[in-house]
């Protein structure tokens, strides 16, 4: 067996074991009719929203990419909707935006201004979410503590100092590998950085308050979709209560070790809404349900690469500075 494989069939193996657990945990059948007496409504306009969120998605990736690229939406909908595909393929939830990156600098032939406009994107979504949701999380804190000590996950070297001191040790070694890095990677990397800060400084305020708003419909509207398809399995749960259980979905999401994120999404989003009450078996029936939209996009992403893009959309819009990376 060739060693490159080792990685996939190591990740493919954190996803069945994560999801046998999760069948070991929940009662499979329970899941099973949980799915079958969904109530059709609110479920089909559950996974609409979700369908939706992706073309906020879209629309936020063009707000960034139109002062850098003459390309028209179509452009953008159709690398989002690519990034769905390769988030199913590659490990974690990230592995769209190594597509993203890919194909940005392809069309703006710049790695920094590739790596910028999708650092940003991700950064502004990702505290758009994760900020209010471990605000709530704080609010909220003597519910999520009584939780973990009654599942003994209690931390109890979260208040000993050996936090900052793993901190600092990370650190020093992150530096301290700097020197055996090859010859001439820090002036190739002083060269990235200046390219990096000329294309985000270039942006307009107008343009970073655009995907601000666009992050915020995006998750308001997965939020709304979550809170129907909580509905068609015969739950309820106010929609603040979604904002940390999709924070937690997010973050677990970036953990790398599986394809896809499988199971470990499923597992972050049943014991987010387990924390408030919902039935472990419902909430792997939402997690389902919420699953078989993202399959949907990426079969979406699967067709639009398969179609010749537009005519024209891989002009610069603009002669940036040159980039030597």
């Amino acid at each position: 067996m060739k060693r490159s494989r080792l990685p996939v069939l190591a990740k493919i193996a954190v996803a069945l074991v994560t999801f046998g657990w999760l069948l070991h945990k929940v009662d499979p059948q329970r899941v099973v009719v949980s799915l079958r007496n969904c109530h059709p409504a609110p479920a089909a306009a559950g996974i609409a929203l979700l369908l939706l969120a992706a073309g906020l998605q879209a629309a936020r990736l063009h707000a960034l990419v139109r002062h850098w690229v003459r390309s028209g939406p179509g452009e953008s909908v159709r690398i989002t909707l690519a990034s769905y595909l390769f988030n199913q393929l590659l490990p974690g939830g990230v592995g769209g935006e190594g597509y993203r990156a890919v194909r940005l600098k392809q069309i703006s032939r710049r790695w920094s201004t590739a790596v910028g406009l999708i650092s940003v994107e991700r950064l502004i979504g990702f505290l758009a979410l994760a900020v209010p949701g471990l605000w709530v999380v704080f609010l909220d804190r003597p519910r999520f503590a009584a939780a973990m000590t009654f599942r003994d996950l209690a931390p109890a070297w979260a208040d000993r100092p050996v936090v900052l001191v793993v901190g600092a040790t990370l650190l020093g070694v992150g530096v301290l590998a700097l020197r055996w890095l090859p010859d001439g990677w820090s002036i190739r990397m002083v060269h990235f950085l200046r390219g990096l800060w000329s294309s985000l400084s270039s942006l307009s305020a107008a343009t970073y308050l655009a995907v601000i708003g666009l992050s915020l419909a995006y998750h308001l509207t997965r939020i709304v979709a979550f809170d129907l398809l909580l509905a068609a399995v015969g739950q309820r749960l106010d929609m603040m209560s979604l904002v940390p259980v999709l924070t937690f979905t997010l973050i677990a999401s970036l953990i790398p070790v599986s394809l896809g994120a499988w199971g470990i999404k499923e597992g972050a989003i049943v014991f987010g809404l387990t924390l408030y009450g919902v039935g472990a078996a419902e909430g792997l029936a939402v997690a389902l349900l919420n699953r078989s939209a993202l399959l949907i996009l990426a079969a979406a992403g699967g067709l639009s690469l398969a179609m010749p893009s537009t005519k024209g959309e891989g002009a610069t819009a603009q002669s940036p500075p040159s980039d030597p990376t």
